[in-house]
């Protein structure tokens, strides 16, 4: 992803502040439930954990951008190789950096509902799988195979308490192809995007 694009965004976190009448910030953690579709492969948990800022501009909106580390990727039990050998325990793990900027919508006291862009730069990318036959576990970094980021769009809802508890729940669609080409993941299709549900606690100071 462009870097100029990454600066503008954690600017984001310097000006909101300035801004905002009703400024807000805090860290966030939570569980990943992410797949990578067009294939055979099941969702894969992970964790995701960053921090957000946002301010609420009126009694029913507030904007709020977040960075958050975020594991993600697909698994499957079993699958077969291009030799004719049988991996189990196939894991493909995905980091990111993603940046989702969203729009709150406040319906009654603190639930609220958002939706909103994410642009994601990718940090590392692992290919895991064990041979049973051969007693062998085999890494390969997959990272040159895919795409340097990707965009996202954010749906989901929320609460938040007055004493700061922040609860969320909510599903990441991928808008772009992950993959700049294929050869281990020889299985995904051509339009393999990420797609990831989350659910996520913050604390708002």
């Amino acid at each position: 992803m462009n870097k100029k694009l990454i600066s503008s965004i954690l600017l984001l976190f310097c000006v909101v502040p300035v801004m905002a009448q009703d400024f807000g910030w805090g860290p966030k953690i939570g569980m990943n439930s992410s797949r990578l579709t067009h294939s055979t492969r099941i969702n894969k948990q992970g964790l995701t954990f960053g921090a957000f800022a946002g301010f609420r501009f009126t009694r029913m909106f507030e904007i709020e951008a977040s960075a958050m580390y975020s594991q993600q990727g697909a698994r499957m039990d079993n699958e077969e190789l291009s030799d004719g050998r049988i991996a189990r325990n196939v894991k493909t793990r995905i980091d990111y950096l993603n940046f989702p900027i969203v729009l709150k919508c406040y319906v009654i006291g603190g639930l609220n509902f958002f939706a909103g862009p994410q642009f994601s730069a990718i940090l590392s990318a692992k290919h895991k799988y064990h041979i049973a036959s051969e007693d062998t576990k085999v890494v390969r970094n997959i990272k040159p195979q895919l795409k340097s980021g990707d965009v996202a769009l954010v749906l989901g809802a929320g609460y938040q308490f007055k004493f700061g508890l922040n609860l969320a729940i909510n599903y990441n669609l991928g808008m772009l192809n992950t993959l700049r080409y294929s050869d281990i993941l020889e299985e995904l299709h051509s339009n393999t995007k990420n797609g990831n549900f989350q659910i996520i606690a913050g604390w708002r100071f």
